[in-house]
């Protein structure tokens, strides 16, 4: 991402960021480092994670987003820079709120992008993340076999780590050979996700 000096928290300008304006550095800092057990956590996070949702206006759900992108961008700085970019669809009630695409790069490391949009419609006039059943209900993002893998049966699966959350997903294979993931279960407790294949430098 692009970063704004001083929009690491929320910014809710109208227009452009002023970044003369002076930058209370030590209160990123303090926010980053109290962060710092989250983003280097080996295990279920997402109830922190919502957690940190219900103070939306101290910024920390952004801040705890682009440090985690930005670690794994310098991790993995090829895959992000030239992996394969192919965009995803989505089905049900909510497939027109959502964007979604997949990076692959050679040796099989893929990194899987989910973020809604235009998501007023799914939640009581965009006042709260769409998070769950109550925003997603039957919607399930597509993942084409020929995205990913070619998957050599109906029984094919494919295994995710999730960045922030630190959760596992599986993918479902349906008749017409696409696996699906139900965004319901994936954005219930944060409004984004971005998804490692199994073995893609996690």
């Amino acid at each position: 991402p692009d970063i704004y000096q001083g929009c690491e928290l929320f910014e809710f300008s109208l227009v452009d960021p002023d970044n003369r304006r002076p930058v209370d550095y030590a209160a990123r800092q303090r926010l980053l480092d109290s962060l710092e057990p989250l983003l280097t956590a080996q295990r279920d996070v997402s109830a922190d994670v919502r957690a940190l949702l219900d103070t939306p206006q101290d910024g920390r759900a952004k801040l705890y987003l682009t440090a985690h992108l930005l670690r794994r961008r310098r991790a993995q700085a090829a895959l992000f820079a030239e992996g394969v970019y192919r965009s995803l669809d989505a089905a049900g009630d909510g497939a027109g709120q959502v964007c979604s695409f997949v990076r692959c790069a050679e040796g099989g490391a893929c990194v899987l992008v989910v973020a809604p949009c235009r998501f007023g419609a799914l939640t009581a006039a965009g006042t709260r993340a769409p998070l769950g059943d109550d925003a997603w209900g039957d919607t399930v993002l597509l993942l084409p076999g020929d995205g990913v893998d070619s998957p050599s049966s109906a029984e094919q699966r494919t295994d995710w780590y999730e960045l922030f959350t630190g959760r596992r997903f599986v993918t479902q294979t349906g008749a017409d050979g696409c696996e699906r993931l139900k965004l319901a279960r994936l954005l219930d407790s944060f409004p984004v996700a971005v998804l490692l294949r199994d073995g893609a430098g996690q």
